[in-house]
């Protein structure tokens, strides 16, 4: 099974690469199976002739993993809506999500079933990202509409740090976006008023929850229980996001997993159930009703398949954490969608069960605790450090940023995540019971209150996030080169090798932290892509960031940029307010003309021929609370000091 999985991951990194004609892939694809059963049909006995099959077997997994990305890509099929729409057309699409945005527009996927012009009407699929304008009358999911929508590809913006998104829907199989207006769409068929069973129960349950909880608990319950995070404050998301414990708030791989350990462990109590471990049939059917239960989301649906593969090689005898059982849910998940594999998800959860799989024996054999209670804290503590081993390298690539007390993160939240769960499952089952229900509804709010002081509290610690971690993919490859070679040396029992594959893992984990060193104190100039003006002045791990207005929803996308340069490169930062007109008008150009030097005690920005001083103050400056310096950039530009910002960022 590993080489079957390493071949097929492997044929669709090729394909992700190499970017082939999926229809050549397909021929090759089935030339070697008729070979294969050519062959196969012969009589003979001969080794070379059964090494030959084994070639022919292992071509056909690589080529198939590479036919199964190009299939699942969006050109695959002559039907998919961009290769027909053309603008001025109508389409005619089912409501798939819909999720509430912050600002004036909510984002819905749009399923799209057919293109309609003046002379004809065509059967279409594929997926659209939208941007809906908020009103009175909001899309629910199962409604079908039809728009004349100004399509546009799905781009990133360009500036430094900021998220993939263009990379992230491209795995999702959604390629282009769409703003649509109130006026700009009509609703044909509402959504029906019986809605499916799954979504009326997480409805019901959803508004149990906050009907008998404060906000606060009530978005953490809802989150850890039906993966909505909707009822999430910013302040929580931050505090979790630092803490390194945002993988709580999605229902995913270690929601499943716990409940999957609390419904086998109740099961496993009754004797009936016990006979021929029936209770581990009995717990995959509870995941089951949990993962529609939350809508079948992508997460879900993909810890359930591997927690559900993973029960059943226990029902064979195998360990819970098999290395092939993994492998065989893996595969079964790249079949269904090859796309998934560079998912950030999808990666971190595999990536966190092999970590278990390889090192939390080793690790848990370094202590032998007699006691009963302190030893399963022992467990929980190894086990958390086993999965953080297995993710580092990819989590510091993707999020740049490194929580510095996760193991004791980790080590609570397991213990309080668990009994959470459990809290919020009996709530639900006794919400009808008036006393007993009150009694745990108290007992959430405790439990959640808890909770969230104690994140908040790790993220208060001093320290508590290194950032800065701008990897390359090529440093994340080698890092985990250098953990398979220290994992091939512990089970070969080579203590020369396992040394020399200890001292390249320390070597790895050393230049991590020069690329921290260094992307934090080297010196740059950088002028953002952005709606309004935001230009950086880096300098000796000093972020000057100059801004020039003062609306709260400009601020907001502003400090979203600001914040993800900031987890990228580091560095302490302070905010400087220039009141000035001429550079808004220079943005409508996407135009920005200015320089900057530093003297001993202040810092002169200059726009051509006028400039402004600011002190350099030791202490830091409120994030848009305190204007330090007023004055006005001049207009008049200089064909050389023009600088375009239209496909991104620009550094000098």
């Amino acid at each position: 099974m590993f080489r079957i999985a390493v071949l097929f991951i492997s044929g669709i990194v090729v394909q992700e690469l190499g970017q082939f004609n999926s229809f050549l892939v397909l021929s090759v694809w089935l030339g070697l199976l008729i070979l294969l059963l050519f062959t196969t049909i012969e009589k003979t006995k001969s080794f070379r002739f059964h090494k030959l099959i084994s070639f022919q077997l292992y071509g056909l997994f690589f080529i198939g993993g590479m036919l199964a990305l190009g299939s699942s890509s969006p050109g695959f099929y002559k039907n998919y809506f961009t290769t027909h729409f053309l603008s001025g057309d109508q389409i005619i699409a089912r409501v798939v999500e819909v999720n509430k945005g912050q600002n004036n527009f909510d984002k819905a996927l749009l399923g799209v079933e057919q293109i309609v012009n003046r002379s004809s009407i065509k059967n279409v699929d594929g997926e659209l990202l939208s941007f809906v304008e908020k009103g009175e009358n909001q899309l629910k999911v199962g409604e079908v509409v039809v728009c004349r929508p100004n399509l546009s590809k799905i781009l990133n913006k360009g500036n430094p740090g900021e998220f993939d998104a263009e990379r992230y829907w491209k795995t999702k199989g959604i390629s282009n976006m769409v703003f649509i207006r109130n006026n700009e769409y009509l609703t044909l068929t509402q959504h029906t008023t019986k809605e499916p069973f799954f979504d009326r129960l997480r409805a019901y349950l959803k508004n149990e929850l906050t009907t008998n909880l404060s906000p606060d608990a009530s978005g953490l319950a809802v989150a850890l229980s039906l993966g909505d995070k909707g009822g999430l404050s910013q302040e929580v998301r931050e505090n979790f996001s630092n803490a390194g414990a945002m993988h709580v708030l999605a229902v995913s791989g270690l929601h499943v997993g716990i409940l999957l350990g609390i419904v086998q462990w109740i099961f496993f109590q009754i004797k009936l159930l016990r006979k021929r471990n029936t209770y581990v049939l009995c717990a995959i059917v509870i995941l089951w009703f949990f993962a529609l239960l939350t809508g079948l989301a992508p997460s879900v649906f993909r810890a359930t398949v591997m927690f559900s593969v993973l029960g059943f090689g226990q029902l064979l005898g195998k360990r819970f954490f098999s290395l092939n059982a993994l492998l065989v849910s893996a595969f079964f998940l790249l079949l269904l969608d090859a796309k998934i594999l560079f998912d950030i998800g999808f990666q971190l959860s595999y990536l966190a069960l092999l970590g278990i799989t390889f090192f939390f024996q080793p690790i848990s054999n370094l202590w032998v605790i007699k006691n009963k209670w302190l030893n399963k804290l022992w467990e929980g503590t190894a086990l958390g450090l086993a999965a953080q081993i297995g993710t580092i390298p990819i989590s510091l690539y993707y999020f740049h940023q490194f929580p510095n007390y996760f193991m004791l993160t980790n080590l609570g939240l397991i213990l309080v995540s668990g009994i959470a769960l459990g809290s919020v499952l009996l709530f639900f089952v006794t919400s009808k019971i008036p006393l007993l229900s009150d009694v745990l509804a108290q007992g959430m709010e405790l439990i959640f209150s808890s909770m969230k002081w104690f994140v908040h509290g790790i993220d208060q610690l001093p320290f508590s996030v290194a950032r800065g971690f701008s990897l390359d993919l090529w440093q994340v490859i080698l890092a985990y080169g250098a953990i398979l070679f220290l994992v091939f040396a512990y089970r070969k029992q080579k203590i020369r090798v396992w040394y020399f594959s200890l001292v390249a893992v320390l070597l790895c984990a050393v230049q991590f932290l020069y690329v921290r060193q260094t992307s934090e104190f080297k010196d740059e100039i950088i002028v953002f892509n952005s709606s309004s003006p935001l230009i950086l002045w880096k300098k000796s791990g000093r972020n000057y960031f100059f801004h020039s207005t003062e609306d709260r929803n400009e601020m907001k996308k502003l400090d979203f940029i600001i914040s993800s340069y900031e987890k990228k490169y580091g560095g302490i930062s302070s905010f400087v307010h220039v009141e000035e007109e001429s550079l808004i008008e220079l943005k409508r150009e996407k135009k920005v003309v200015f320089s900057i030097e530093q003297t001993a005690s202040s810092l002169h920005v200059h726009a051509i021929q006028e400039s402004i001083v600011i002190p350099l103050k030791n202490d830091f400056v409120n994030r848009y609370n305190e204007k330090i310096v007023a004055g006005v950039w001049t207009k008049s530009l200089r064909e050389d000091d023009v600088i375009e910002l239209k496909n991104g960022a620009v550094r000098l």
